[in-house]
């Protein structure tokens, strides 16, 4: 069986920070074998994009809208902190317990030192206090964090999440024509290293396995199936800042 995408695609900013003890992962896992609703997922980490041996297992209960859902990596098993700080790590993804989907998504340890530095702005709102912050940078008293522009602050119990508001930018698709397995698309979007890219491939009953490479330079995405695309066949995609 041809496995389907699913992939989220972050050029993250370079930032010096220690790497967080969980993340949060966005992932596109609908298809037409997985619809809107709870599933149970299986996620592995490895060290290199194909074969290999698993690093470390997780087992979730996600619920499904619009064929996405987010997921916290790290509260289940430890994250594998060691593999990080040697480079780009590599999460496979199994649902309902079925082999797992290919390509594996790559993540470098940039993105979880970005989501780092966020923990350590809110590891200075001292949990000893309720109501009151006594210091941050300097500035003693009753302080209020709010939300600039791109930034979003939730609370959950007694975790305050400090993290980049996510707005839709673009979105299209790419019809398949019987015989061309390559797709070149040039958004009017700007491409820039702040978005983020996400796609899947509609293909009825059949699970197509894809991929995609971003030109900045010329403002292209480039899409490449494991098999040409039929014409009741399409690439879906979204662009988000």
């Amino acid at each position: 069986m041809r496995s389907a995408i699913f992939l989220l695609f972050v050029v993250p900013t370079f930032i010096t920070a220690q790497v967080a003890e969980t993340v949060s992962v966005r992932l596109t896992l609908g298809d037409a074998q997985t619809p809107d609703g709870l599933h149970s997922i299986t996620v592995q980490w490895y060290d290199v994009p194909s074969g290999g041996v698993s690093l470390v297992q997780e087992d979730h209960t996600i619920d499904l809208r619009n064929g996405e859902c987010t997921v916290v990596l790290g509260t289940v098993s430890p994250l594998p902190i060691y593999a990080l700080e040697r480079g780009t790590v590599y999460l496979g993804v199994g649902v309902d317990g079925t082999p797992e989907r290919t390509p594996r998504t790559p993540l470098t340890p940039q993105a979880f030192a970005r989501v780092a530095a966020f923990a350590e702005v809110a590891e200075r709102l001292s949990p000893n206090v309720t109501g009151v912050v006594t210091s941050i940078n300097e500035i003693a008293g009753s302080v209020k964090v709010h939300a600039g522009n791109g930034i979003r602050i939730s609370r959950n119990g007694s975790v305050l999440m400090i993290e980049g508001d996510s707005a839709f930018a673009e979105r299209g698709t790419i019809a398949g024509n019987g015989s061309d397995f390559i797709f070149r698309v040039q958004p009017s979007t700007i491409l820039r290293s702040e978005h983020d890219v996400t796609f899947c491939v509609a293909a009825g009953t059949t699970t197509i396995a894809a991929g995609c490479t971003i030109d900045l330079a010329t403002n292209t995405m480039v899409f490449v199936t494991s098999a040409p695309l039929l014409t009741t066949e399409q690439i879906r995609w979204e662009i988000r800042r």
